[in-house]
């Protein structure tokens, strides 16, 4: 096991000096820092979220047998697995084709659910949603193959945004740039788990509801988290 630290300033192989910034440069960046370390296909989520077992299995399967330089993955999870029960929520909505090869994510924002529809906010378009919508929540399967486009994609934004000190590179955005330079494709991985994440502090008490009765179930072992 390895440990790296994304600093907004990280030196990175075959890149310029970094300037020095009070906000880091995003997620793109973020897997960027770790570009001399890996060296087989790997897997990115977001530390503050739990993606469930399934997710993990299926994408272990796909970076042990199908990932190549030419085909990556992305988890798609169920929007109305994704949902919080207490405000709109923003999640990129996903689009693919036949083969099931991503062709689209765009970032929806005021995500909510009544009693009759489910609606976003696209680009300040209101849009209709369904529970089956396919959304990114950041799990991502990648070739190391991916870390010279991640460089080259860097070094521009780094150009395109050096008078904007809080824009960030975000993973999603890159995505969507291999995707338009056809240089690679994109797997799109239904999951039936249920995510979690506190995006309201009300979420809180449901969410540990949940990881307790997964523990219980025997889903994940008991190492005595639970017992109180």
């Amino acid at each position: 096991m390895e440990y790296l630290f994304q600093e907004s300033s990280s030196p990175i192989a075959g890149l310029p000096h970094i300037p020095e910034r009070e906000k880091p440069w995003g997620t793109g960046h973020a897997v960027l820092v770790a570009a001399d370390v890996i060296k087989e296909p790997f897997a990115v989520i977001n530390a503050d979220d739990f993606y469930g077992f399934d997710s993990f299995s299926v994408m272990a399967k796909f970076l042990t047998s199908e990932c190549s330089p030419e085909k990556h993955a992305m988890i798609g999870y169920y929007l109305d697995h994704t949902l919080s029960d207490f405000g709109a929520v923003s999640r990129g909505v996903c689009t693919s084709n036949e083969s099931n090869f991503l062709t689209s994510i765009k970032e929806t924002h005021q995500i909510i659910k009544s009693e009759k529809e489910i609606t976003g906010d696209l680009n300040g378009t209101k849009i209709m949603l369904t529970d089956k919508t396919l959304v990114s929540m950041n799990f991502w399967g990648f070739h190391p193959s991916i870390f010279e486009y991640l460089r080259l994609g860097f070094l521009q934004f780094m150009k395109d945004h050096k008078d904007h000190p809080k824009a960030e590179y975000y993973i999603p955005l890159v995505a969507n740039q291999l995707l338009e330079s056809d240089q690679a494709k994109i797997l799109v991985i239904p999951s039936e788990a249920q995510w979690f994440g506190v995006t309201y502090q009300e979420d809180k008490p449901f969410v540990k509801e949940a990881l307790k009765k997964l523990t219980k179930e025997g889903t994940y072992p008991a190492l005595g988290l639970w017992t109180k």
